[in-house]
């Protein structure tokens, strides 16, 4: 099962690119410990879909992949199925009609490992409820744009694979309980090249939020029921 793990936030600019010399001393746990190796299994990338959380609703745990062009080359990813829906989303699309909002528009099915960067979009463990506005660009002026979106972090990792370097990569969905929407998205990659020189470093947070006219910004992942107390989602 993919674990959650914590990194230092690092503000580098879009690329991110980062020099030998600092990458050495920055405690990045997706570097391999070994000097010039890379994630690379048998010369070739890899995917994988951590196990669904049997506790809670069967919710998806996180995925981790090593990415280089010719994985992603010859693995394309797929767009979300409309009838595969992750654990949580009718009560996201009910909570987006509670906020006065339409679920076509306001709420996605967020891919944890991007269909740009290899990941499929009919496994449940690869899906999770999101906002529209955490998982891809509002337009510019919309209420609630959140500019540090997940598409964002996802095409700076898919330029840095066209770019050449081989990135280790993340993602972790983090729950407040039981519940089955996660409150946050936890993306992290660390790329070489193909002599195991570092090239490539991201660590961010994104907040599962989504705006309403009607009480601003909330978080969908740690919403509680005003009339019962209770957190919600748990199925």
């Amino acid at each position: 099962m993919v674990s959650c793990w914590r990194l230092m936030f690092w503000p580098f600019a879009a690329v991110r690119i980062v020099d030998q010399a600092l990458a050495a001393v920055l405690q990045n746990p997706l570097r391999d410990e070994n000097p010039g190796d890379s994630c690379l299994r048998g010369g070739l990338g890899w995917r994988e879909y951590g196990d669904p959380d049997p506790n809670n609703g069967g919710r998806a745990t996180g995925i981790e992949a090593c990415l280089d062009t010719e994985w992603i080359e010859t693995h394309p990813g797929s767009s979300t199925q409309k009838d595969i829906n992750p654990p949580g989303t009718d009560w996201a699309k009910d909570f987006a009609r509670y906020l006065g909002l339409l679920p076509s528009a306001d709420i996605n099915k967020c891919h944890l490992l991007a269909d740009t960067l290899s990941g499929e979009g009919g496994r449940t463990d690869n899906l999770v409820p999101c906002s529209r506005a955490t998982n891809f660009p509002k337009r510019l002026g919309d209420p609630g744009r959140m500019e540090d979106n997940m598409r964002k972090f996802e095409g700076e990792t898919r330029a840095a694979v066209d770019a050449g370097s081989i990135v280790h990569y993340r993602v972790v969905p983090v729950y407040a309980g039981p519940r089955t929407v996660p409150y946050a998205i936890e993306m992290y990659a660390y790329g070489t090249d193909r002599n195991g020189i570092p090239n490539f470093a991201l660590s961010e947070t994104v907040a599962n939020t989504i705006y309403s006219p009607r009480v601003g910004s909330v978080n969908m992942g740690l919403w509680t029921d005003s009339r019962t107390g209770s957190v919600v989602p748990t199925n």
